[in-house]
């Protein structure tokens, strides 16, 4: 059954849209050296790093370039198990909250391999400047659906009328393009199964061509014959298609008489949307423009290049891209930022290149080479002689002058040949970050001094701005998160996560099954409404260069030093450590934890009770010592009269005379000048 005409124009003028959109985006995208390079930059990872040459001269690959890749992506997706959700607001229900929402994304992160899948993002980012996450709701997973991170490459995520910030939620809007059977695509969408695949791929993503139109391709062709297709392939695969999912902010008001119902029947993103101007049926109250938006969250357009497959609003509550974005080296004119590969090709190139010849020079050394004297030797003869075996033997013609024929030695390289191989290496790991790594994993004795100064210096600031720029993506991707447990797990849902931890009093109230508050049993407001405002309440926060195991190695090692000095106590220690199951802190500040580890015994030290009572010891002993004292003068001639000089001990004089009664004065005293007070 084929749309009415005015449904046909309508596509056509939304796919007129999108056509130009992806123009404009791919015009910008090309002008990015990262997307330029991405090409290069994966073939060389891929070990496709052989020269145009003969098959007789050395073609010899060292791929360093891959492992930079792995290691650079195994230390940043070295996730910390911290993930938390503070809340804002003291009330006792939202602390609860806050734990399940906290426990929920360190299940998810474990439960739906989110690190493997961030591994494939920054592999993309490695080598094309920045790589994406579409984080959505997969009804198709198991236990009735789940929240997917999927991993896509950046030539697939087109802008639409980009801003150069750290975020892509400053953009107009973002297109997504996934390449998908066909019949896939038929069944999720079966009313506009007809449309689909019906013409041949084209025109809307052509390739990249450089200046030079046809004679370049005609060179770009034969390139390819000549490297036998390892360079121009098509890597479409057969009987696939593009979906396009495009996020657009549209501020289109219902300007008509009626209301309009947005959104999928029956989802929890359906919503009403009443005239502007019109009286609002539940409040009464003239409806504002701003509440006759028809999309309050953005517009989602789902197409191929052939049909609209669907237009609505943006079915995630967050309102939001649902794309993250990762950038290892941001740079602020750029949408991609600096591809680490790509900049790393040319010294890979050098490195080859040296290696090659080498390799040519060893073989001419195993294989030496001959000069004959022709009329001394047939050329059937030379042509025999291996000068590789051993004991080789030529005929010849005793009758010719000259040496007949001798053997060549190989080349011999100077000095500096192979420290100019190790300075492409040492460069190669200084620029792309890996030379930081090395030094940080041969750190792994105790912290002392000299150590954590040793780690200052490997933490080098590439590796903590990378690190940095990690956390910035992935606080946007838990903010994400956050709103989605809010939208789409229910009870049920998270009692199979976490048992009988995920179930709080909201799930029991006068609307059940959600972690939103209900409010009154005459709460005209939507749940989604609600959440708008609930969900604010809690917040993502990590402390800059903690949230990667790698860059917070050394506070680790700056605590456990200062826990070894008595300086800081254990449950700071546990923190730091990642322990977990280290009960409730006793005390907010460290000094008064120190005082409650040294209670329970934690801790060696006295505590302040301790110290008061050697306080009070010691005055007493002072006051004793003091008691005996008068005791003593009492029994020796008891007590002096009143005003009357102190008694004399028997066989002792008056005593030295008291200090200060005279102005200091220089005196003799056992042959030495002294300053006395006294007169003596």
């Amino acid at each position: 059954m084929r749309l009415p005409a005015a449904f046909e124009e309508y596509e056509n003028q939304i796919l007129s849209y999108v056509r130009a959109c992806v123009s404009d985006g791919m015009s910008l995208l090309r002008r990015e050296r990262a997307y330029t390079d991405m090409n290069t930059a994966i073939k060389f990872v891929n070990g496709e790093q052989y020269p145009l040459r003969s098959r007789a001269i050395s073609r010899l690959v060292d791929n360093r370039l891959r492992k930079i890749v792995n290691e650079t992506v195994g230390a940043l997706t070295d996730v910390r198990p911290i993930w938390n959700y503070d809340t804002i607001d003291p009330d006792p229900t939202f602390v609860e909250q806050a734990e399940i929402l906290s426990k929920l994304a360190r299940g998810w992160w474990k439960g739906g391999l989110v690190d493997r899948r961030l591994q494939t993002i920054l592999t993309y980012a490695m080598v094309g400047g920045s790589g994406y996450g579409f984080l959505r709701w997969n009804k198709d997973l198991p236990g009735g659906g789940d929240i997917e991170l999927t991993p896509l490459d950046p030539r697939n995520i087109i802008p639409i009328e980009p801003v150069y910030s750290d975020s892509i939620q400053d953009w107009r809007g973002v297109l997504i393009r996934q390449e998908i059977q066909i019949e896939d695509v038929k069944l999720m969408y079966p009313t506009k199964a007809y449309k689909v695949g019906a013409k041949s791929r084209s025109s809307w993503f052509t390739p990249m061509t450089k200046e030079g139109g046809s004679i370049y391709n005609v060179l770009s062709a034969a390139w390819s014959v000549l490297t036998r297709g390892n360079e121009g392939r098509n890597r479409e695969l057969p009987n696939t298609t593009d979906l396009m999912h495009i996020f657009i902010k549209d501020e289109s008001v219902n300007t008509g008489s009626e209301v309009r119902i947005m959104g999928e029947p029956g989802t929890n993103w359906q919503y009403p949307v009443f005239p502007v101007g019109s009286k609002h049926p539940l409040t009464g109250e003239e409806v504002t423009e701003l509440e006759a938006r028809l999309y309050p969250r953005g517009r989602l357009i789902v197409c191929t290049e052939e049909a609209v497959l669907s237009d609505g609003p943006n079915p995630y509550w967050h309102g939001m891209f649902p794309l993250i974005r990762f950038t290892l080296e941001p740079l602020p004119w750029s949408i991609l930022g600096a591809s680490i590969i790509g900049d790393l090709v040319p010294l890979q190139n050098a490195l080859n290149e040296g290696l090659r010849g080498i390799e040519d020079g060893t073989a001419q050394w195993l294989r030496r080479g001959v000069v004959a004297d022709q009329h001394a030797i047939s050329k059937t003869t030379l042509e025999a002689l291996d000068t590789r075996k051993a004991g080789f033997k030529a005929y010849l013609n005793n009758n010719a002058g000259g040496e007949g024929f001798k053997i060549v030695d190989g080349p011999v390289f100077p000095a500096w040949y192979m420290q100019m191989l190790e300075f492409y290496k040492s460069e190669m790991d200084e620029i792309s970050g890996v030379k930081g790594l090395q030094q940080l994993a041969q750190l792994k004795q105790m912290p002392s001094a000299d150590t954590l100064e040793k780690f200052r210096e490997a933490l080098s600031p590439l590796l903590k701005v990378r690190s940095r720029a990690m956390e910035v993506s992935l606080g946007e991707l838990a903010e994400l998160l956050k709103v989605n447990f809010f939208q789409f797990y229910n009870t049920k849902r998270r009692l199979e996560i976490l048992g009988k931890d995920g179930v709080t009093l909201e799930d029991f109230d006068y609307d059940p099954g959600s972690l939103v508050p209900a409010g009154t049993p005459t709460e005209t407001t939507t749940r989604e409404d609600r959440a708008k405002k609930h969900h604010k309440s809690f917040k993502f926060s990590v402390a800059p260069n903690s949230f990667l195991a790698v860059s917070h190695t050394e506070q680790k090692m700056l605590i456990l030093q200062m826990f070894r000095e008595q300086i800081m106590d254990p449950w700071s220690l546990w923190e730091a450590m990642d322990v977990a199951n280290t009960g409730p802190v006793p005390a907010e500040t460290v000094p008064e934890r120190i005082v409650a580890a040294r209670k329970i015994g934690l801790m060696e030290g006295p505590t302040p009770e301790m110290v008061q009572m050697q306080q009070q010891l010691q005055t007493m002993q002072l006051q004793l010592q003091l008691m005996q004292m008068q005791a003593m003068a009492a029994g020796m001639g008891g007590a002096p009269p009143e005003g009357g000089p102190p008694p004399e001990i028997p066989g002792k004089g008056p005593g030295r005379p008291p200090s200060g009664q005279e102005p200091p004065q220089l005196i003799q005293k056992g042959g030495s000048p002294v300053v006395s007070e006294s007169g003596r």
